[in-house]
């Protein structure tokens, strides 16, 4: 199956996540920290942090205004019936284990800072996008955060001193290629004194 790749911005937006198993709580942990407001419904009313929990079985009308749901019981039928209501109240949907019935799948994600990497199988291999994010963390530089952040200082004063957008892309291109802070921090300072 083909998908598109995308990072979705949660902020402020309804995630529902039903079932707070540990699957279920995973997904809410990461819809909170995305900034969503997030409502964890599960009968037996686990909580989890920064999300507001409904202790109650799943009903259709525990999806209204949502933007995202997360099916993560250990009922496959359900989970399939909570795919269906949501999309037809216009949710995009997630269903744990259950590729047929998700809109999009959750990649393996490394985060250092700003910068974020995420590697998917389309759901065919979780396990082969953990080991791929496994090895690519030990080779990312330790220095990611900063370097990242020194390039969008230059970036901000490449704008400001040159109009031509290709231009532009192709110094970037050049200084990311092989970018150390100490480097990219002299280039920001000869922008600076320009």
């Amino acid at each position: 199956m083909k998908q598109f790749a995308i990072m979705l911005n949660l902020e402020g937006r309804r995630v529902v996540v039903i079932g707070a198993g540990r699957v279920g709580r995973r997904k809410a942990a990461a819809a909170v920290k995305a900034g969503a407001d997030v409502v964890l419904v599960d009968p037996q009313g686990q909580e989890v942090q920064g999300a507001r929990t409904v202790a109650a079985s799943y009903d259709v009308s525990l999806l209204e205004g949502a933007f995202v749901v997360f099916a993560c019981t250990d009922d496959r039928g359900l989970n399939a019936a909570i795919a269906a209501d949501a999309r037809r109240l216009g949710a995009l949907v997630n269903a744990a284990d259950q590729p047929e019935d998700c809109d999009f799948h959750l990649p393996a994600v490394i985060e250092q800072g700003p910068v974020t990497v995420a590697i998917g199988t389309c759901g065919c291999a979780p396990s082969l996008a953990v080991e791929l994010k496994n090895r690519l963390a030990a080779a990312l530089p330790p220095d990611l955060p900063e370097i990242a952040q020194t390039l969008e200082g230059i970036r901000n004063q490449l704008r400001l001193k040159v109009s031509d957008a290709h231009e532009r892309t192709r110094i970037m291109r050049a200084l990311a290629k092989n970018a150390s802070v100490e480097a990219l921090k002299e280039r920001l300072k000869q922008l600076l004194s320009e």
